[in-house]
This record gives structure tokens, sequence and C-alpha cells, in this order.
């Protein structure tokens, strides 16, 4: 098949180390790509010089749940339309089956399904095919597993299905091409006894998927490609979890690739970029792939950047420039570009001068977002939602920038107020809007120009014992307001003494003020921290959760409700615990069924080795707890009904 790519001869260096395999891999979670947005990504990768796009969507039933059912006549229409278009373009189309949530490795019958699966798709003309044993629960595997090394056998399984594959499905085929393959254990360095399993039957060329030093990374390095490739003994291609959003779907991943040096280009043979549902942002992120995969020496992140937004935007590229700008951010866990971060460093530093300079140019900056003009095209269109949670988060800036000046031209406390209040507005626009622009930069700046928030007044009125850190979050402000509308008073851990209704534990706490909320004999609810509180033998998060499962309806903190409950907006994480033993689970994830709303009685063992000194409740709340942005009326219902429940009372309408 031949090769196309019409990107500029001028941009080519005349001596360049393109890797073999350049291309995309649609394997997020969530929905799908359209079948016009695979159309219009083969043409897109021809303009680009991508050469291979990989069919592999979680959510294609037929791809992974059902992967044993052939397509119906429709669906399998539209897959052999987009290999004659992948054709048409000098496009790989590689179709990738996942069979290992229900394959009986070691089971003839189970490898000749699998065949016949494949056996329709080439009789639609699909000639390129990948085999994926990724995300596989332990339970599902667990019981199908020998007592022996059971590790290194599936390992050894999943490549003895994939050498069959090759052996009887595509070398009677004419099709000698090595069959590359995902591996259960694709993260990480190290060697395993998956991988030591894995390479007694894998074929020898068969290329193996890996995502880096872990799931998504800030950076591939050279070091790590080659310690990969021995521990898999296998050529590698990298699976590259960018610009891939499916773990926090509110955020929009628009710059470029960014930490994969030339040198770890050199130990592959192919990157595949795992791309976002929103097909055509993606392509300002994939333009820039195609350039590093085309000449991984010769790659300028910021001026692939700045072609990737004249080529996706056109005419909006002027436009759009604030946002692409905002959401450029990579690796996921930094909160804001580089300059706003350290012009936020500045302007809150003892330097009045660097701070004022400082704040005039973070004004422009935020300036700039707040009044961007609509744009016209498709881009703008998808980005849309993105677009009015920017202008809103960048009017919040400018309002925290007028303030901090007023400050800094020491204007009375009486004139400063109605900036503050316009701030704190601003700021709770800005947090209504799910989709995440700057969120981790520009709202902790205005809270810390705001006056900070303080203990309620001591009175003789009910009060409850916050956990936290002494400057709230959204999320937690929220949780303070609830606890107001049900008459308590706030103290903040360690100033609150005496003797409070009902003790909170908060993201925001330390382990020594968890473990001393826990030994109080009041009612606690954690939102945060079950572990340290002795509520829990581990912890973690489930991404992509929109809705609960209540499993005990009768309970008080089911709130009346059953079955399936939407607490969150948009897919967020949300908390599970692995529980004590006299613990009762109201509710689990509904995806992963783990525990997410557990109340511990009196009495009842911890996992600790104590015993709860009163009630304990712990909730599905994830980092950002009860914030605005995410919180269903449901969500909001259910711990309403918690802390009702410690109190011994009625939820407050």
């Amino acid at each position: 098949m031949p090769e196309r790519s019409e990107r500029p001869v001028a941009d080519r260096p005349h001596q360049v180390l393109a890797l073999a395999h350049r291309g995309v891999v649609e394997g997020f979670y969530g929905p799908p790509w359209s079948h016009q947005d695979r159309l219009d990504h083969l043409r897109f990768s021809a303009e680009h010089g991508l050469n291979s796009y990989v069919y592999a969507p979680k959510d294609d039933p037929y791809h992974r749940a059902l992967w044993r059912e052939p397509y119906p006549d429709d669906r399998l229409a539209l897959l052999a339309e987009l290999a004659e278009e992948a054709e048409r373009n000098g496009v790989r189309f590689v179709y990738g089956i996942a069979p290992g949530l229900t394959m009986r490795l070691d089971d003839p019958a189970d490898q000749e399904v699998l065949h016949r699966k494949a056996a329709q798709l080439w009789d639609a003309g699909v000639r390129h095919f990948a085999l994926l044993f990724d995300d596989l629960p332990a339970e599902l595997t667990a019981d199908r597993l020998p007592l022996e090394r059971p590790t290194e056998w599936l390992g050894a399984r999943h490549g003895a299905v994939c050498r069959a594959f090759a052996e009887g499905f595509l070398a009677p085929r004419g099709v000698h091409e090595p069959l590359p393959m995902v591996p259960t254990d694709y993260a990480g360095t190290q060697v395993s006894a998956y991988r030591t399993g894995l390479a007694t039957t894998l074929p020898e060329t068969s290329p193996v998927w890996w995502t880096g030093s872990d799931i998504v990374v800030g950076s591939v390095s050279e070091p790590e490609v080659t310690a990969a490739a021995a521990a898999f003994d296998r050529p590698l291609l990298l699976w590259d979890n960018f610009p891939v959003n499916d773990f926090d779907p509110s955020r929009a991943f628009l710059g470029p690739l960014v930490g994969r040096s030339s040198g770890a280009a050199h130990g592959l043979v192919g990157l595949h970029a795992n791309p976002m549902a929103s097909a055509v942002a993606s392509r300002l992120a994939l333009a820039t792939v195609a350039e590093y995969a085309w000449n991984p020496d010769g790659y300028d992140p910021d001026a692939a950047a700045e072609r990737a937004l004249a080529a996706v935007a056109g005419p909006d590229a002027d436009a759009l420039r604030p946002l692409v700008r905002a959401c450029s951010t990579w690796p996921p866990d930094v909160a804001g570009d580089e300059e706003l971060t350290a012009l936020a460093e500045r302007m809150l530093g003892p330097d009045r001068a660097a701070a004022h300079a400082a704040t005039l140019r973070w004004r422009e900056r935020m300036a700039a977002l707040a009044q961007m003009p609509p744009g016209q095209g498709r881009l703008a269109e998808e980005l849309r939602p993105w677009s009015h949670a920017g202008a809103a988060m960048g009017a919040a800036g400018c309002a925290a920038a007028d303030l901090l000046l007023a400050t800094l031209g020491r204007v009375p406390g009486d004139a400063r107020r109605p900036l503050e209040a316009r701030a704190r507005d601003a700021l709770d626009r800005a947090e209504r809007h799910y989709p995440n622009v700057l969120r981790g930069l520009v709202p902790p700046l205005v809270r810390a120009l705001l006056p900070a928030a303080g203990d309620d007044p001591v009175t003789d009125e009910p009060w409850a014992l916050l956990v936290t850190g002494r400057r709230p979050t959204a999320g937690e402000e929220q949780i303070e307001a609830l606890l107001h509308r049900h008459g308590l008073r706030v103290r903040r851990a360690p100033d609150g003494c005496g003797d409070p209704r009902l003790v909170v534990v908060l993201p925001g706490a330390g382990p020594d003020e968890v473990a001393a909320a826990a030994a109080l004999p009041h009612p606690l609810l954690a939102a945060a921290h079950p572990v340290t509180a002795g509520l829990a033998v581990r912890t973690g998060v489930v991404h992509r959760e929109t809705a609960v499962t209540i499993v005990a309806p009768d309970h008080a903190l089911a709130d009346g409700r059953s079955g399936r409950v939407v607490v969150h907006e948009g897919p967020a994480m949300a908390r599970w615990t692995e529980p004590g033993p006299d613990a009762v689970v109201v509710a689990v994830a509904e995806e992963e069924h783990r525990p997410v709303l557990v109340h511990h009685p009196q009495g009842a063992r911890l996992t600790d080795g104590g015993t709860a000194p009163a009630d304990r409740v712990t909730t599905y709340l994830g980092p950002d707890g009860l914030a605005p942005w995410l919180t269903a009326p449901a969500g909001l219902a259910l711990v309403d009904a918690a802390v009702a429940f410690l109190l011994g009372g009625a939820a407050v309408r």
C-alpha cells in the first residue's frame, strides 16, 4: 500500500528518522468518535503524514464486551467504508479485537471463535489486525488461572493466542506482517512474571504496545524505552495516552506533545496517540504528534503547536488562541501554563514592584481569555463549552488582578470591599462550569486574595468541627454551607475545642489532624482520608462516574432512594473504600461496584484495630467534594442525608 503525505515539503528535513508506525489509536473510554469523525480523521492523517489508524474504542461492544458476536450488517458496512477510505488515503486501518474479558485462553474452541470474528471483518475488507488484552479486572481472570505461577501463565497464554492468530488466521491469508498486541501489563519498565511468560510464546516479531513508565506520563525517555524493550524482549510501540481525557472529561488538552525525547523515538518502532472524544479538538495535539513521529530529532513543540493551530482552526486561530494556550498544559497534574503559574507566584510574593508588573501581565492574559470572540468553524463549535468556561474564569482572573492592584496601591478597606465582592461573585460564576479551564490556578489565587475563611463566632449554638486546610476549596465551601443549613456553626481544627455535634474530615486535612479527629467520641463524616480515619483498609477513585447504585435502600443514608442515583453533572472521580468487617455498604460505584457510601455504626470494628466511638460515614466524594461545577441535586441530597443521619435528624431540603 503506498504511503501518502501532503505535509509541506519545506517542513521536511533532508534526512529524517520517521517512525515506521505513526498514527492514532482510538482506544479511549466513553462516547466513541462518530463515523464521520473517523472518515475525516483518515483524511487528516494523510495530510499530516500519519500512516496508521487503530480502531479500538472501548465502548464499541463488538470490539470488547461482545467480541464473540458478529457485527450487524449496518455496523459492518461502516467498518468496510473505513477500511476503503483508509486505503484510498494511504493509511493502514488496523482493527483491534479485545477478547480478554471472557476468552477461555486455553480452549481451542474460543480461538476458533476469535478467528471467525476476524473472518467477518476480513470479508468486509479489513486487512490489518491487533489483539488487545489491556484493562482486565483481576476478579475476572483469577478463577481461570492456575495456582502455580498464575501471572506468568497468563502472559504465556496471551502470547499463545497471538501466535495462533498469526499462524492460523493471518498466514493462510497471505499476511506475514508482525501482529501487534497490547499486554495486560502494559505500563512500567520492570521485568515481571507476566512479561516473562509473554516472551515465551509471543511471535518474536510482534510489537508490543506500551504506555511508558505509567499509564499517563509527562515524559518518555530513552532509558525507559530501553528498559521496557528488554523487559518484554520484543519491539515496542508507544501507546501514548495523549491527549486523551477519558480520565477527566472536564479537561481539554489542546497543546503540543512534550516530553518525548528524540532518543526515546530511536528505541521505538512506532507511536500511536490516544485522542480525546472531541475528534476535531484532538487534531491540535495530533498534528504535533505527527511532526514528532515524522522527525523526532528536529521536533520543536512550540513551532509545531503554532502550525497545528493554523491548520486546524483556520480563520478561527486568533479567536481561539487564548483558550488553546490556557488548555495546553501537560501532564494533566500540572495546574496551569508556565507563564501564569510564575505570574501567580510573583503576584503573591514580597516584592511589590515585581508583584505589580506580574499582576498587569496576568490581567492582560485573563482579559484575552474573558473577551474571546466566538469562532465559527467546527473546532470552535466543539470547544464552545470550554470557551464559555474560559471566559468566566478569565473574568474571575481579571477581578482578582483588580483586587490585588488595589491592595498594592494601599486602597483603604472600605474601598476594597466592592472589589472583594466582585471577585467573589466572578469566582462563583466561573466555578459553575463543568469544563475545566485553569481551575487549578485561578480559583486558588482568588481565594488567596479574599479574606481568609475563619471560624464562626463562638456561641452556645451547636457546631461542627471541620478538619481541613485553613483556606477551603469550592467543594469544601459547599460542605460548610450545608452545615449552616442544618443550624451548625463551623470551627476548624486544630482551633476547634469543646463538644462538637459532628466532625467532618475534608481533603485539606493533614494525617495527624485526621487521626486526632477519628479518636473523638463524636459522629464523623469522612469526605476524605478514610484509611487514616480507620474506616478503610484501602481506598481509591474510579473515573468517569456520574452515578452510584443504592444497594441498601432501607438505610437512612439512602435518603429513600434505590437503584441508580446520578450524583455528578458529568463524568468525575468517585472515592471507593474497602471498609471494616462490621460496616454497612449503602451504595457502590455504578461501573466497578466498589463501596462508595458506607456506615460504620457505633461499636463497629475499624480497620485500625479499634472500634467506632460513634457513628462514622464515608462518602463517594472525590477530590473536588461538593464542587458547584460537579454536584448533581441527588448527590447533594445524599451528602445532606448523611449529615442529617449523623445528627440524628432529617435531611434539610
